[in-house]
């Protein structure tokens, strides 16, 4: 067992090099009868395959390549060109065009499913925002209400309290002149 482990550490110390060397796309396309699936799988070097795959490829191009990385995502299953004219030339139409999956061509993937996934996490994230905000605010108004109902209790009382003080007053005064005139009229 121990010779058999050897000898796998061996043919990966010396694979390994020569493997990382070559473009992993092209290792892939010169395999016979390569599908998508293999062309896109996970690449054991990089732990990502960067590899676009054409179903149906122009003459003269490989079915599974490097992927052209542009500003513009649809362009994937282009390739640069060397004259430098035109910055890169298509290997295949967008519709034959598979990159790091196999299900949705690159124009449903990038014009249909990436715009449709991007909206729904933007509209989750707007409705939880604003729900959020809204809670906030109808806490923050809750609380001004309570604080201005509070006030208004104090001041009412601060009134009802002056107002018998006063009474009180108006009664003491009016029960001093009655007595100082003798004009006591409750007995």
């Amino acid at each position: 067992m121990l010779l058999v482990w050897n000898a796998v550490r061996l043919l990966l110390a010396l694979a390994l090099p020569v493997a990382l060397s070559q473009d992993y796309c092209a290792m892939r396309n010169n395999v016979t009868g390569i599908g998508c699936q293999e062309c896109v799988d996970i690449n054991v070097l990089t732990g990502i395959s960067d590899c676009a795959y054409c179903f149906d490829p122009y003459a003269g191009e490989a079915a599974c390549a490097k992927a052209y990385h542009s500003p513009a995502l649809e362009y994937v299953c282009y390739r640069e060109t060397p004259d430098g004219l035109f910055p890169a030339t298509a290997r295949c139409a967008k519709t034959d065009c598979y990159y790091q999956q196999c299900i949705f061509n690159s124009v449903v993937l990038w014009y249909y499913i990436v715009p449709s996934v991007v909206g729904g996490i933007a509209v989750i994230v707007g409705v939880s925002l604003w729900c959020y905000c809204r809670a906030r605010q109808r806490e923050s108004t809750r609380k001004w209400v309570d604080n201005e109902n509070k006030m208004e209790q104090e001041t009412h009382m601060q009134l009802e309290l002056k107002a018998h003080r006063r009474k009180q007053t108006r009664k003491a005064r009016a029960a001093e002149i009655r007595r100082k005139y003798d004009l006591d009229f409750d007995a």
